[in-house]
Parts: C-alpha cells; structure tokens; sequence
C-alpha cells in the first residue's frame, strides 16, 4: 500500500513536470517564412519612377507560435546554385520599418528674385538598424523585400536598407548586389529573441526584362521539415483545449 502510494506520488510530480515543459513549450514563437503570394498578399509592389516601371519583390514572415517573437533580423544569402558558390550576403529591410532617410528643407532662389522652399530625401546610415529589427506578434505576419527589378533590364538587383546609402543614383541599384543569372538561390534566415533563428531557401527565377518577370519558389527544406510540422500539430491541439477550458 505505502509503495503505491509513493508510486502515485512519483507519477504525479513526473506529470507535473512533463506538463510544464509542454506548457513552456507551446508558449514559444514560431516563425515560418514563405512567398507573399496568397489572396491577401501580392508577389511584388510595382512603383513608377522616371518613366519605368520597378518592382520590389517581398517575402513573408509568419508567426505561428503563442508569444511574440522579439527583435527579428533578416539575413540574405544568394547563391549560385550551377556553381554553389556565394554570390553576395546582406541583412533585409522589413517593409513596416522605417526608411532611413530624413527631409531637409532646401532654399532655391528664382529669376524673378522669389525663394521657394522644398524638401529633399538625405539618406542617414544611423537610421539603418530601426529598419532591420522588428517584434512579430502571434498569428500576425510582416513581409520584407527580398530584391527588386526594373523593366528593360536583364539584372535584378538584392535589396536592403543600406541601398538607401550605397546606391549610386539613389534607385537603389547597388553594384555589388547585381544579380545577372536566370537562376539564383536566396537562403534566408531570420535571427530573433535571443538565439533563435529559423531558415528557408528560395529558388529565384529571372525569365525577362519586364518587372514583372520574376518568380519566387520555395524550397521546401528536407531536414526537420516533418519535426516542424509536427511540432505545429501539437501546438494547434493544446491551443484548442486551452481554448474549451476557458
């Protein structure tokens, strides 16, 4: 009888135990990162500027996790996939992020002897972090872009925050980020709350010169995949019962 009791006694704090772990557990972020290329989403935003047309082709982000995943960094790799070599690394810009750029008033004096003032964009390099980081909420999503294409041109080009800096006429062109393949692979990471970080890779597809030409695919990863699937399964049974108990 006292054995059993004990016996009892054990089971229970191991159930204890083991139920605060999955509680804990289930309470944790989970960022998945896909195509924005649903109902609600659109591939591309496509911009008129200087009489061509550009497009800047985003990627989403989604929180599936139950608490928010804190100060989330995105992190570029294209590569060659003929060659498996890297072409060029750089870190994303979040489209909810502010532009790293300021308005100054400027003075132009006309014939007539009359100064008008307007205001003129003055990239800043110390804005560039504000733009990198953000919180993604539970069930929410934020889309960042990945790179941008310009009609007439074969290349596309990555883009980032720093282009705002580093682009030669400001359109946000950046030698070094040139991508003249018709296919290229972007491996994309996303770092948040502390050590955490999870990663897609992408097939890019550049079949033309229109803006519109591009296709983004992703690569399903092999490793972990069904660990990850089944880890949401699980977290979708508990978020139903907590759901009932209340």
């Amino acid at each position: 009888m006292e054995t059993h009791f004990y016996l009892t006694v054990l089971g229970g704090i191991l159930a204890s135990f083991i139920a605060i772990i999955i509680w804990e557990w289930y309470k944790q972020p989970d960022l998945e990162i896909t195509t924005a290329s649903d109902k609600n989403d659109n591939a591309f935003s496509a911009q008129h500027v200087a009489n061509v047309t550009r497009a800047f082709y985003k990627l989403k982000v989604i929180n599936l996790g139950s608490a928010p995943a804190c100060n989330c960094k995105i992190q570029i790799r294209f590569t060659d996939p003929t060659l498996h070599t890297t072409i060029f690394e750089l870190n994303g810009k979040w489209d909810f992020g502010p532009e790293p750029i300021i308005h100054i008033p400027v003075f132009t004096q006309l014939k007539n002897g009359n100064i008008v003032r307007h205001l003129e964009e003055s990239p800043q390099g110390f804005l560039v972090p504000f733009s990198e980081v953000i919180d993604i909420q539970p069930d929410s999503a934020e889309t960042f872009c990945i790179l941008l294409k310009y009609d007439n041109e074969v290349s596309c080009w990555g883009f980032s925050a720093w282009g705002y800096i580093r682009s030669p006429n400001r359109d946000h062109r950046v030698p070094e980020w040139e991508l003249n393949l018709s296919n290229v692979r972007a491996e994309v990471s996303i770092n948040y709350s502390g050590s955490k970080s999870t990663t897609s890779t992408f097939q890019i597809e550049n079949k033309g010169t229109e803006h519109d030409s591009v296709k983004i695919n992703k690569i399903q990863p092999y490793l972990g995949t069904k660990k990850i699937y089944l880890r949401r399964i699980v977290r979708k049974y508990i978020r139903g019962l907590t759901t009932i108990i209340s």
